[in-house]
């Protein structure tokens, strides 16, 4: 079975236990990459947003519908796009920081 098999075969549901996941730990936050690099195919990414599950805060941050919205949540947002594949706890290894309180 080949990898982009694979892919298609999650399904929406491990795709948002998937992103729950990382965005468990990022304020609630996640990045298009992030999500697409644990294996999940935009297609359902697109469902799970069109479904109101997922939130559209910035291009290519999505913040999970269930969390609340903080008053810093578009400056978080622009902090993960800043270095869009890394997760917020390898910044400082990367030089990239952003605060988690």
């Amino acid at each position: 079975m080949s990898q982009l098999w694979d892919r298609r075969a999650i399904g929406v549901p491990i795709v948002l236990a998937a992103v729950s996941m990382i965005a468990e730990a990022q304020w609630g936050l996640f990045t298009m990459r992030q999500a697409r690099e644990a294996g999940a195919p935009r297609r359902d990414l697109v469902r799970l947003e069109q479904a109101g599950v997922l939130e559209r805060i910035a291009h290519g941050a999505y913040l999970a519908a269930a969390v609340p919205r903080s008053d810093l949540l578009e400056l978080k947002a622009a902090g993960l796009q800043l270095a869009p594949g890394t997760p917020i706890d390898a910044r400082a290894r990367t030089g990239t920081r952003l605060n988690r309180s």
